[in-house]
């Protein structure tokens, strides 16, 4: 695919009709005609600042469209003649979306003020003109969707007996199918579930098409509490069928595999009535299917049966500073020191526990509490001379602990536990940060302004 238009000759082909020397065929038809893929932008933006500046507002919007998309001419018919199929600029799609941004700010009076923002971004993209062979139903076809669609299995609960079964469109694609286990629409009416009973699920490959975030900052004298909170929106994901079964599936991987505690009490998976003693047990909406040894092929279908909605609201952070400026301090060559307490990660609002975008609350590690005090000895003139770390945590205590000192232009002073955090401290930045994606976090901070 280098060179489609090329067209590539094999010299040493068979030969028919009594010719006894080597023949000659077309093993590769090029295209003559190719052009470069075209793309047209449109951008449209609006700065504004209101209330004697104390209001700015920046929105953003795009609309990129791209035509002469290169792909494989399939709606050729085999009576033209083509040894293959090549290539031409036929495809064409287009994205559009919006960012933006603002910000507040207020000065109550002389020692107190207050500033609010917030930012969003949100992007989607269409597939206008995609080649495609004549297909048996318009809803199989990638034209008028967004491009990487995920396509599944619409599913209409858990089949409640063999009669159920029996009287249902086939699935014995998937192997023996028993009460319990996942019941799929027939979308085409065919009687039988397969490739061609998918529909667009969701949008492409789980991504958000919405990401916000909105913090303030309230300043009073020297002291300066700030939060940030961020989320996103109109995404999904699948507790199964994308290659993450194990993750999900109680004993899916055999002996070998992960039993979350959502999946371990008995009120959110089906069981039968002859092991519970009720059929109250054998919900047909329950959130998980029977319980199988090893894999199981029709339950681990991409379907609507594992989808969630993925959209979240994090707290993510909660900060309080003091700017400490005394005589001592400036004795030291120094102009201030800012202390500050920071919590991550505090609170997290999700509409589904995911083990992606919010981490399942039933299986992350215990928080901890990280709090540090740290003293550097330095000048401007010259590289710090030492330092002094203090530092405890409580709660998941790390298995092992490597600390390092390195004394080259500026000091770096490092203590790794079991990679759950890291602090370093530099000759003007002394911070923790946090290395475990949705951990809570606490750390004490000192900056150091020459």
């Amino acid at each position: 695919d280098r060179f489609p238009y090329l067209t590539l000759i094999n010299d040493n082909a068979a030969s028919y009709w009594g010719y006894r020397e080597r023949g000659i065929t077309e093993t590769v038809k090029g295209a003559d005609n190719l052009q470069w893929e075209v793309a047209k932008k449109l951008n449209f933006g609006i700065d504004a600042k209101f209330f004697h500046d104390k209001l700015s507002v920046t929105v953003d919007f795009f609309r990129d469209t791209r035509d002469h998309i290169f792909q494989d001419r399939v709606t050729l018919p085999k009576f033209v003649g083509m040894v293959t199929v090549p290539k031409s600029n036929v495809g064409k799609m287009h994205s559009y979306g919006s960012d933006g941004n603002f910000e507040f700010f207020h000065q109550i009076n002389k020692d107190m003020s207050f500033t609010v923002r917030g930012n969003y971004t949100f992007s989607q993209n269409i597939i206008d003109y995609y080649e495609e062979n004549k297909l048996p139903y318009d809803y199989l076809s990638v034209t008028g969707k967004p491009f990487n669609i995920l396509r599944g299995y619409i599913a209409e609960g858990l089949f409640s007996s063999k009669e159920e079964i029996n009287t249902s469109a086939d699935q014995s694609g998937f192997g023996r199918i028993r009460p319990g286990d996942i019941k799929y629409r027939d979308v085409n009416g065919d009687g039988i579930i397969n490739d061609d009973d998918k529909v667009p699920l969701s949008y492409s490959n789980q991504l958000p098409r919405v990401m916000y975030g909105f913090g303030a900052d309230f300043h009073w004298k020297d002291l300066t509490l700030s939060f940030l909170f961020k989320g996103s929106a109109k995404v999904d994901y699948y507790r199964s069928g994308l290659g993450n079964d194990a993750g999900w599936i109680p004993f899916y991987n055999g002996e070998l595999g992960n039993v979350v505690k959502l999946a371990n009490n008995p009120k959110n998976r089906w069981t039968p009535a002859w092991y519970s003693g009720t059929t109250a047990t054998e919900n047909p909406h329950a959130e998980f299917p029977r319980l199988s040894y090893g894999g199981n092929t029709n339950n681990s279908q991409l379907s609507s049966f594992w989808k969630r909605n993925g959209s979240f609201l994090r707290f993510q952070e909660l900060s309080l500073k003091y700017n400490l400026k005394t005589p001592w301090i400036k004795k030291t060559g120094l102009s201030s020191v800012d202390l500050e307490f920071v919590a991550n990660n505090h609170f997290r609002q999700c509409n589904a526990v995911s083990h992606i975008l919010c981490i399942d609350s039933h299986n992350i590690p215990e928080s901890f509490i990280t709090v540090g005090i740290c003293t550097v000895f330095c000048h401007i003139q010259s590289p710090p001379v030492g330092a002094v770390g203090i530092f405890v945590q409580i709660g998941s205590p790390p298995a092992r602990i490597e600390i390092s000192v390195s004394f080259v232009k500026e000091l770096y002073l490092t203590f790794i536990a079991d990679d759950f955090f890291k602090i370093v401290c530099f000759c003007h930045v002394v911070g923790v940060y946090s290395r475990q994606a949705d951990a809570i976090t606490y750390h004490v901070e000192i900056v150091i302004h020459f």
